[in-house]
């Protein structure tokens, strides 16, 4: 007999009019077939080193290897070679790749301040599906960094319209209180309080939930286990971490918590905005994310790799294409490599969630982009990564290697991908989609 779909309905059925389950966890059971696929982009700068970015005849590769070593991830994984921003316009590379590979549009202002010329693709969905979640689209990521951003525009990559950027979340205290609020109070303040007593947000309905664990399936049994076990983890990351888990290059700020400026703590907010957002995907509570890891053009140090030079002009801006600074295509594939171990951490938080169809992996599309192809300004072959089968519309896995493509066909791909049919994207209304997905 076929399972049947469990949804929201069928949750509240089972807990009863009487039980105070959380409603973070009533809409965890919505259908994915009623949602749609979620979408995360994550965007990084400065390009990557071509030569060990893209897979040899054997299938490895040095920076990728955390994704294509895991046998799940791997299945789930698209490389798509070719693709190249095209836009033309204002600002240099940098800037042209960082607002206008998701806006598909010129930038506009001046060449030394540039903005998006238009709504980026995460606000483009958000007003075409209206997803009935709490937080339709959040905006969020980690820009700590010893050097200011060269100007403020580099800080966020997603627009509502041309030169109105939604402000990047960087604060995982901020947001936990935001996306977990205890009998309705959602100051940070609160949430300090909260987890420095260790109290969890599911504490006062732990009877309830238990009660409920009863009622239900083993799947929607195994859902339910997973979803309260990702946040009691969490929450004991978090306090740990604000009761001096992080260690700062300069003191931490009054009350405690992590310093968001220092850029030393990089990894251990990496880390937790990431584990952060994957809660509230699984959660329902948002269904399309940006998440920026770095300023556009940024220029850390990434000491704790051992490599402590600017990469962007002492590391990626001598990257030479045909590899021969040793020295620099070494950190340049250490610093990637980074990125892929966060990236293969967080969607194997996803794939580990059943759902309908699969996991939550498999109901994602998760992108991992960057602003130019490589550290000479690159915007050719630019490393493009999908993971996840976007609710079954993605089906096949591997190195998808067409010939020249542009970021209008991807974006034209990403909106249809998403349940949105698009002939174009931006400034290209006829560029068609990607071919070989």
């Amino acid at each position: 007999m076929r399972e049947r779909a469990f949804g929201r309905r069928d949750l509240l059925r089972a807990a009863g009019a009487t039980l105070l389950v959380p409603a973070f966890l009533r809409d965890a059971f919505a259908s994915p077939q009623t949602l749609g696929p979620r979408l995360v982009i994550f965007m990084q700068a400065l390009g990557t080193h071509q030569q060990t970015f893209w897979p040899d005849a054997s299938g490895t590769s040095p920076i990728l290897g955390p994704i294509l070593d895991d046998a799940s991830l791997r299945a789930k994984t698209i490389l798509v070679k070719g693709i190249t921003n095209e836009s033309t316009g204002v600002g240099n590379e940098h800037d042209r790749g960082f607002h206008s590979l998701w806006t598909g549009v010129k930038p506009v202002g001046v060449p030394e301040d540039s903005f998006g010329g238009g709504p980026s693709i995460d606000q483009l969905l958000r007003r075409t599906l209206a997803p009935p979640v709490r937080f339709p689209t959040l905006n969020c990521g980690v820009l700590a960094a010893d050097v200011a951003p060269k100007n403020g525009h580099r800080r966020s990559f997603s627009y509502i319209g041309a030169k109105q950027q939604l402000p990047t979340r960087v604060d995982p205290y901020r947001l936990y209180a935001m996306m977990f609020p205890e009998r309705g109070n959602d100051s940070p303040e609160a949430a300090a309080r909260r987890l420095a007593l260790r109290q969890s947000v599911l504490d006062h309905a732990a009877h309830d939930l238990s009660s409920l664990s009863g009622r239900i399936g083993p799947r929607e049994r195994q859902k339910l286990d997973a979803h309260t076990t990702a946040l009691r983890e969490y929450e004991a990351r978090l306090s740990a971490a604000a009761q001096g888990g992080a260690v700062c290059a300069r003191p931490a700020p009054p009350g405690g918590g992590i310093d968001l400026t220092s850029e030393d703590n990089v990894p251990l907010l990496t880390e937790l905005m990431l584990d952060l957002v994957a809660v509230a995907l699984q959660c329902n509570l948002t269904q399309i994310v940006t998440f920026q890891l770095g300023f556009c053009g940024n220029q850390w140090r990434y000491r704790w790799l051992g490599i402590d030079k600017d990469s962007h002009e002492e590391i990626a801006h001598v990257d030479s294409p045909d590899g021969s600074n040793v020295a620099a295509a070494a950190a340049v594939t250490k610093i990637g490599h980074w990125v892929a171990q966060n990236v293969a951490h967080f969607t194997r938080k996803l794939d580990a969630v059943p759902e309908v169809g699969g996991t939550a992996l498999d109901n994602s599309l998760v992108i991992w982009a960057n602003e130019n192809s490589n550290g000479v300004h690159g915007m050719t072959n630019l490393p493009i990564v999908l993971l996840g089968r976007a609710g079954g519309r993605l089906t096949r896995s591997g190195v998808v290697d067409e010939g020249p493509q542009n970021h209008y066909q991807l974006n034209t791909s990403v909106l249809n991908l998403m349940g949105v049919a698009a002939d174009g994207f931006g400034d290209r209304p006829d560029s068609g989609a990607l071919r070989g997905i």
